[in-house]
């Protein structure tokens, strides 16, 4: 982005800061698919672009999960999202690469009602924006057909604080009511895949998304490449096409398990099902804890070139687990990959998933050919797992098998840790025990394939770490909530309520801290004013909603109580 498009001209502080969120948006990128190497696209020229998200770009979530600078969080205009300066949308940056969008007009045309929509909704910070798709004619992509081979459909999506996602959801704008793609993409998105298609020789698709939607759904779509670059900040549109472009190769590995489909989820049964209480009746077994235990196919990045890992090495370090691997990069393109350490631990005295993933580290960014030596540490503190039964963290006796790879379907067993005792690593306190009975999933109680070990060495874990004791000092840890109204009944088990009359006051008098002595200091008890002394949020707790700004002289009038109370 040149700063001479953008009055006043950019500071040197915020170009920089531009490249830095540029590179990290590319780094997060995760190719799902990449049939006959559509992509990168060779060269610039004709393209044509689809989607509420190409000409309307999701940066961020709502509320604290929007990337501000200049946002709505901060008080900025609702407009923000068309300024150069603090959000680039991925039609813009295309245009800036050099492309030619064939259809420029009708996306800008679509994106205008988009924004009149946007301006009419109350809350601008917390509330989820969500607007129909254009329903595209088969007449019309014949046209655009017969300027480029090529389409790309960004698909688009927003969440944030208190917004459950749904299935599919409805809004409306002005009086019709539409329904909206959420995790499962629309009817009118499923149509305009289908003809897009059936229009053009190479379709890539571009998951603007939070989360994970329906792999059903994008199977169904016959697309040729997908690019999850998720909600990539206010450089998203420039970052994705660097990826598109070739300019970065995608190295992102995704962070959460997409299943093939929604009823392979261990919670699909029972999620939402009661708004007011959640019950977690996978247990262990999260994510793809769950997917590799129980054999279920899930996805996972791939790149625009290939590596391979070798000189595969481990030994201890005392109590730290060191392991060595060679990657070189095989392909013909420069790129990153991420090497995984998983940990299959021994279920010799409680449930546990085939592996957990215990460590990670990414590579500098190789050249064709080129090798990097990678050293992962990992303290055997960190395999341990949380037992009820002792009341903290655990190594249990037996065989920790250790694997090094790219993914957890692509791994290679490079050694057993064997405990020959059961080892307490920390002691903590069951502060919030459960108050009825919850069945949980269980998994199973030996290893798919023990013959994958016969030939990996042995290291015997000889120092132990040592036991921590993290239970609380505090002899009493109940909090006590001040409330005026007097039908606030305590939420926690811990929670005691105190109730107080409401009276009011103005910002002078919190500043010079007089009413807030004269009006709590005498309910303020010792061990309250100490916490207060440690932490601004428990001045805040103890004296109601009261400015954060005169926060730090309440403080210093606590502080000379508090010297007054000692003589």
């Amino acid at each position: 982005m040149k700063s001479n498009t953008i009055y006043p001209p950019m500071s040197k502080r915020e170009i920089s800061g531009a490249a830095i969120s540029r590179e990290a948006a590319t780094q997060g990128m995760v190719l799902l698919k990449n049939i006959n190497g559509v992509l990168p696209l060779k060269g610039r020229g004709k393209i044509a672009l689809f989607g509420n998200g190409a000409a309307r770009t999701i940066r961020g979530g709502t509320g604290s999960g929007d990337p501000f600078n200049g946002g709505l969080s901060g008080g900025g205009d609702q407009d923000v999202d068309q300024s150069l300066r603090y959000h680039i949308n991925i039609l813009n940056a295309m245009e800036t690469e050099g492309f030619e969008i064939v259809n420029r007009e009708q996306q800008m045309a679509w994106a205008r009602c988009y924004d009149l929509a946007k301006r009419e909704m109350k809350d601008q910070v917390m509330s989820v924006f969500a607007f129909p798709e254009e329903p595209l004619t088969t007449e019309k992509l014949e046209e655009y057909a017969k300027e480029t081979e090529t389409a790309i459909c960004v698909i688009s999506r927003n969440s944030g604080e208190g917004n459950d996602r749904f299935m599919k959801k409805e809004v409306s704008i002005g009086d019709k009511r539409y329904e909206i793609g959420d995790y499962r993409l629309s009817a009118v998105e499923m149509d305009n895949l289908k003809k897009l298609r059936s229009a053009f020789s190479s379709l890539i698709l571009v998951l603007n998304v939070p989360g994970s939607i329906s792999v059903q759904d994008l199977e169904a779509a016959c697309a040729d490449a997908i690019l999850l670059m998720g909600q990539a900040g206010q450089e998203g549109g420039a970052a994705v096409t660097d990826i598109l472009t070739g300019k970065a190769t995608p190295s992102g590995k995704l962070t959460a398990t997409w299943a093939k489909k929604y009823e392979d989820y261990p919670t699909a049964g029972n999620f939402l099902q009661d708004f007011n209480k959640a019950v977690y009746t996978e247990g262990i077994y999260v994510g793809y804890r769950y997917f590799d235990t129980f054999n279920v196919e899930p996805g996972y990045g791939l790149s625009y070139t290939t590596f391979a890992l070798g000189n595969l090495e481990a030994s201890l370090d005392e109590d730290t687990l060191v392991l060595g691997v060679t990657v070189e990069n095989t392909g013909a393109f420069a790129g990153r990959e991420v090497v995984q350490i998983y940990v299959s631990a021994p279920v010799s005295e409680m449930d546990m998933p085939e592996q957990e993933l215990k460590g990670f580290q990414k590579t500098m960014l190789l050249a064709p050919g080129e090798k990097e030596d990678i050293k992962i540490r990992i303290p055997l503190r960190n395999l341990a797992s949380y037992s009820e039964n002792a009341g903290g963290y655990i190594l249990s006796k037996g065989d920790y098998g250790v694997r090094i790879g790219t993914s957890s379907r692509d791994t290679k067993p490079v050694c057993k840790i064997r405990l020959e005792q059961t080892a307490l690593t920390e002691q903590v306190l069951v502060e919030l025990p459960l108050t009825e009975t919850l069945e949980e999933k269980k998994g199973l109680t030996d290893r798919k394939d023990e013959t994958i070990w016969k030939d990996v060495p042995v290291l015997l874990a000889v120092q132990i770490p040592e036991t921590l004791d993290s239970r609380s000092a505090y002899s009493d840890e109940k909090v006590v909530t001040y409330a005026t109204d007097t039908s606030y009944q305590p939420v926690m088990p811990y929670e005691t309520v105190r109730y107080v009359e409401k009276k009011e006051w103005k910002l002078n008098d919190v500043k010079r801290a007089n009413y807030l002595w004269k009006n709590y200091g005498e309910r303020i008890t010792d061990a309250e004013m100490r916490m207060a002394l440690q932490s601004r949020t428990d001045v805040q707790s103890l004296t109601g909603a009261m400015p954060y700004a005169g926060i730090g002289k309440i403080l210093k009038y606590i502080q000379k109580q508090t010297e007054k109370r000692k003589e």
